[in-house]
């Protein structure tokens, strides 16, 4: 072998393991990965995804976790009670910062992570959430907001790779 190709095979070496070294234990496998896109669906739009749509992002800025949080109906439709709004803004939640909009086929697509309110008409090939049993936040804000912030947790948790994902229905 070649004086030459010897030693840009130890330098290859040397490289290799420089990069190993640098991306070590102090970065983590989560965040070698792609940015998450979640997608949640309720019926209206109006009320179950943009919330959680919310407090998926204010939880995951309090990790670090960079990650797409959306929402959509599958028809638009204000069900929002007064006394739900009046404890949203209490809250601080914003849900009428975005548009609210119908479910396409392109969100869909984009997602890498579906979490379903309401049941959809068809079957997707994407990993999802079934929350089909989630409590009316209009009925009692207090409680159908501690249930979101334990599933939100959990969610965050599997996204952050402390448990896989699956396409499994989880809540």
């Amino acid at each position: 072998m070649p004086v030459g190709s010897n030693l840009l095979s130890r330098r290859g070496l040397v490289l290799s393991a420089s990069c190993a070294v640098l991306a070590g234990p102090g970065v983590s496998h989560a965040a070698r990965r792609a940015t998450p896109n979640v997608l949640f669906i309720c019926r209206h739009g109006t009320v179950k995804s943009p919330i959680a749509r919310e407090l998926m992002r204010r939880q995951a800025a309090e990790r670090s976790f960079a990650l797409t949080a959306f929402s959509r109906g599958l028809s638009i439709e204000d069900q929002i009670s007064p006394g739900l709004a009046q404890a949203l803004r209490a809250d601080g939640v914003d849900i009428w910062s975005e548009p609210r909009l119908p479910l396409q086929a392109s969100d869909i697509r984009a997602a890498t992570l579906i979490v379903l309110f309401d049941s959809l008409p068809t079957a997707v090939s994407k990993p999802t959430r079934d929350w089909t049993d989630f409590p009316s936040f209009n009925a009692n804000y207090a409680r159908a907001r501690a249930e979101l912030d334990v599933r939100l947790s959990r969610l965050l948790d599997d996204l952050q790779g402390r448990a896989p994902v699956s396409g499994a229905a989880a809540s």
